[in-house]
């Protein structure tokens, strides 16, 4: 028989297990839902004009907020402290739990007695309120949206709902009576979040006027989470306060980031989000430079970094009423180049950023190791640039050139006419960058020739490149499509490129972005006809390729749109985004591996 202790004291641990995962449940519950009142309250002080009643009231209510949160943490933090196996995640919420101490002692001090020291004042400023709560929330929600990968969930429907509940909770924020001037629409909120998190920059209302100081920094925030994606953000997040991700969640993100070496995941995602905050930053920095003096340097720094963001992200926002054309900016080359860059830095894809980054620190390596005399180094290229990087870099310089050549040869005597040399190629160039999901504009485009809008067409549908900011079919979709009949015009089984053979998924994908391309952008021309009888189609087509290719150029029309043009665009915009194949993914489970195959036929095409 078994010792009757020993029994009692195994019943006893377990029910000390059980209780500690009880209290650890509903001590996260608590927590998430502090930090959501918490963050609610700073939204409510920062969008609405507060009595100053209402902000004494508030002030005591963060103070009462941050002890409970502390108080909440200390329980959770320890029910599975463990001194052996502290991890990064364990010193995380070592030093948030000392930031709520130290808040929650000096704000009570300052609140409930007159003598206290003068550094303490620091804890009652409403902005070190607002970085504390900020910090509480992205932890807590970066660990409740990433846990959603832990399970068995779709990936593709997880990449959907995310984009979704931000353009609802951007919406909410943009109706915000401190967002705006004078308020605005919900449609025209629901079309302006959408517009910024599919980074697409078509407006129904003036950014510059409409808007509000605020308002801006929610459609900054707005392009910058919409154009890395939400999950990337809350795994980057997850990533740096815990270290450490299970084998579900990296399945899923290997397919977000588009990274097909599985163990450089959650290097990859640390890349991405550093190397997307480097280039911003430098862009912004460019642009300071180049914009002048003009303006008050709190506003110029704003408007460059806006700016950068928005060409990178491929967003086409912007807060000039004309954007480039904007009179002061309309002949400052200099902008022009930088905006460009930016934007086919954006474009090409965090994919071969990382590529390059790899090969460049491979020869760095390599150079130190024969510069030491070491044995290690080699003396050929190693193979890291991938065909799909070749394919992505040989096809966005194909169209960047022969769109730069149409544009100068349609447009010479027109939009460029009157121009220097130098402004005519910038122009030209501009002019082939910007419809490649970028948005901006340095020419006034209800001008353009016929011939210049449907090159522009074209290569807004053509768009940028796979893991990018950018929409469109991608590049490698229409670069696959064309091997693909130059591999069938020559009587070739197998479609090549740089010694590397491109399977059948790749190119059967290809070919059903393609046509789910064509019916969506069919549907909405229709349906926007529908809507809008008197307006041309040629201006009609080219809004919905635009939105469909998150690119954000008009002829004018968008401001015009009734009701039912702005929810057809609305939808236009989400489906180009996302993707209709990933929206299919989602919607439909995938077919599992079947042990059996049907007879092949043959059918007729041509």
């Amino acid at each position: 028989m078994s010792n009757p202790s020993r029994i009692f004291s195994i019943a006893f641990i377990d029910s000390i297990n059980l209780l500690r995962k009880r209290l650890m449940s509903r001590a996260d519950r608590f927590i998430f839902g502090v930090s959501i009142i918490l963050l609610a309250l700073v939204i409510a002080e920062v969008g609405f004009n507060l009595q100053p009643f209402y902000i004494y009231v508030l002030s005591r209510v963060f103070t009462f907020g941050f002890a409970t949160l502390f108080v909440l943490w200390l329980l959770r933090f320890l029910t599975r402290f463990q001194w052996k196996r502290l991890t990064k995640r364990g010193y995380s919420e070592i030093v948030i739990l000392a930031l709520l101490f130290v808040f929650s002692l000096f704000r009570i001090w300052v609140l409930y007695y007159d003598s206290f020291p003068a550094f303490a004042l620091f804890f009652t400023k409403s902005y070190a309120a607002y970085v504390l709560v900020a910090i509480v929330f992205i932890y807590e929600f970066s660990s409740k949206a990433f846990s959603l990968l832990e399970r068995s969930f779709n990936p593709a429907m997880i990449l959907v709902l995310s984009f979704i509940f931000l353009i609802l909770v951007g919406s909410l924020l943009l109706l915000l009576p401190n967002a705006t001037a004078n308020g605005i629409s919900i449609l025209d909120a629901l079309f302006t979040s959408t517009s910024a998190v599919c980074v697409t920059g078509l407006i129904v209302v003036d950014t510059a006027t409409a808007f509000t100081p605020l308002g801006q920094w929610i459609i900054l925030i707005l392009i910058q989470l919409g154009g890395l994606g939400i999950m990337t953000f809350t795994s980057f997040f997850v990533l740096f306060f815990r270290g450490e991700a299970t084998f579900q969640s990296q399945l899923f993100l290997k397919d977000v980031i588009n990274e097909d070496n599985f163990g450089q995941i959650l290097k990859s995602v640390y890349k991405i989000v550093v190397f997307t905050l480097a280039i911003e930053l430098l862009g912004a920095l460019f642009i300071y430079i180049s914009v002048g003096s003009g303006s008050p340097a709190g506003e110029r720094l704003f408007t460059s970094l806006f700016h950068s963001v928005s060409a990178f992200c491929n967003a086409g926002f912007s807060t000039y009423s004309n954007g480039l054309y904007e009179p002061a900016l309309r002949y400052n080359y200099t902008l022009h180049f930088v905006i460009a860059i930016l934007v086919i830095i954006g474009g090409l894809g965090f994919p071969i950023l990382v590529n390059y980054y790899r090969l460049a620190k491979h020869f760095i390596r390599n150079k130190i190791n024969q510069l030491k005399g070491a044995d290690s180094y080699y003396k050929h290229k190693p193979h890291v640039i991938t065909a799909g990087t070749r394919i992505v870099l040989y096809t966005t310089g194909i169209l960047l050139i022969v769109g730069t050549v149409l544009f100068f040869i349609t447009e010479y005597n027109n939009s460029l006419k009157g121009l220097s040399w130098a402004g005519k190629i910038v122009t030209s160039f501009f002019g082939a960058v910007t419809p490649r999901t970028a948005g901006f504009n340095t020419v006034n485009m209800s001008q353009l020739l016929h011939s210049t809008v449907f090159v522009t067409i074209f290569l807004m549908w053509v768009g940028a490149s796979p893991g990018s900011t950018g929409g469109g079919i991608k590049t490698t979709t229409f670069a696959l499509a064309l091997l693909n009949a130059f591999s069938l015009a020559r009587g070739k089984e197998r479609v090549e490129f740089y010694r590397v053979q491109f399977s059948n998924e790749s190119l059967r994908r290809a070919f059903a972005v393609m046509l789910l391309s064509t019916l969506v952008i069919g549907s909405s021309v229709f349906l926007l006809a529908l809507f809008q009888p008197n307006m041309a189609l040629l201006n009609i087509v080219f809004e919905v390729v635009s939105a469909f290719s998150t690119v954000g150029l008009s002829l004018g029309i968008t401001s015009s749109l009734s009701v039912g043009g702005k929810v057809v665009i609305i939808l236009t915009m989400f489906v180009g985004r996302v993707g209709m194949l990933t929206i299919l993914i989602g919607m439909f489970k995938r077919t599992r591996f079947v042990s059996y195959k049907y007879p092949t036929e043959n059918v007729y095409i041509t």
